[in-house]
């Protein structure tokens, strides 16, 4: 009988977790997905999920502790485009793909910072502040790149189409900051307090957490990994416009609230943007694979925001009744 329960308990537990029903969802897409078509789950397809989920996995990764904050950042798009032409400039000037990668991710933090100030300090809305960065940071590159475009040579790619082991570099690094972030949620006084002051920022405050400085660091690490992947983007795409990245905002937002992470802040899990982005990239390849125009990416991944948000307050309903 003990054991019964204790196997019961363990379910539930595990049902409860935030990035359960996306992680279902995404073998049963794989399983559906590769039945309708033959070469699907080859090898080289599953390594272009993930060299595909790459960029916007990492930004969701950082998100995550944005919206674990009960905040929201619209500028991820922007940001990456512009982090993308420092770190193009850099490396064509410097003929250093290391050098590129700092200025970019410097860059990206200095947007973040500007970010978190204006969201903590002069407590505005998030919604409202990274819409208005999103547009200046857009308005700036067209009218400095106008209709140009930038082109990375090979040599200078090694980030996004070299591979080792036989597997794409960028995955290594997308691997590396999953498991840095995940420390970072679980291991960390800086990724409790997020936790903390996302499920009540009141209380947070009257026990003397560091609300501001906790906001600041999250937008700038999230602004960080902007620009890293705004290198790694160029990288793979060898060519940037001013336009690149248009609605990948979208994409990094459904990457983490389809993952399990509550938009009203405090619940989920540094798994969750995870499994989020990789069914993102499912989905987008699936489509791909079965000639679905893409036309219809922005319905399919409105409706996945929407699917998610139910499956988020009908979990939430579960918990509360599981420990009431």
């Amino acid at each position: 009988m003990e054991k019964k329960k204790s196997i019961n308990a363990t379910v539930i537990r595990l049902l409860l977790r935030p990035s359960t029903p996306s992680l279902v969802f995404s073998i049963i897409l794989l399983m559906a997905f590769s039945a309708a078509a033959s070469g699907f789950m080859t090898f080289d397809n599953i390594q272009a999920i993930l060299v595909q989920t790459v960029v916007i996995g990492i930004m969701a990764i950082a998100l995550n502790f944005v919206i674990l904050l009960g905040e929201i950042d619209i500028s991820v798009g922007s940001q990456l485009a512009v982090c993308a032409y420092a770190f193009g400039y850099v490396v064509t000037w410097t003929d250093s793909l290391l050098l590129g990668l700092l200025a970019a991710m410097a860059g990206g933090g200095i947007l973040g910072l500007i970010n978190g100030l204006l969201v903590a300090k002069l407590n505005l809305s998030s919604f409202i502040v990274t819409l208005a960065t999103q547009n200046v940071l857009r308005g700036i590159l067209l009218v400095y790149a106008g209709g140009g475009a930038m082109n990375l040579t090979a040599e200078h790619r090694a980030l996004g189409i070299g591979t080792f082991l036989g597997i794409n570099n960028s995955v290594y690094v997308f691997l590396l900051v999953f498991a840095v972030c995940a420390v970072l949620s679980r291991h960390t006084t800086w990724g409790r307090d997020v936790y903390a002051i996302g499920g009540n920022r009141g209380a947070a405050g009257m026990a003397g957490l560091p609300v501001a400085s906790t906001y600041i660091r999250a937008y700038m690490l999230l602004g960080i990994c902007c620009g890293l992947t705004g290198g790694i983007f160029l990288c793979q795409i060898g060519q940037l416009q001013a336009a690149i990245a248009n609605g990948y905002e979208m994409r990094v937002i459904a990457a983490v609230a389809i993952g399990g992470t509550s938009m009203a802040g405090g619940r989920g899990s540094a798994l969750s943007p995870l499994v989020g982005s990789i069914l993102i990239g499912i989905i987008l390849n699936g489509m791909s694979v079965m000639a679905v125009p893409s036309t219809f990416e922005s319905l399919v991944l409105g409706a996945i925001i929407l699917l998610a948000v139910a499956v988020d307050a009908a979990r939430h309903k579960v918990v509360d009744k599981h420990y009431e």
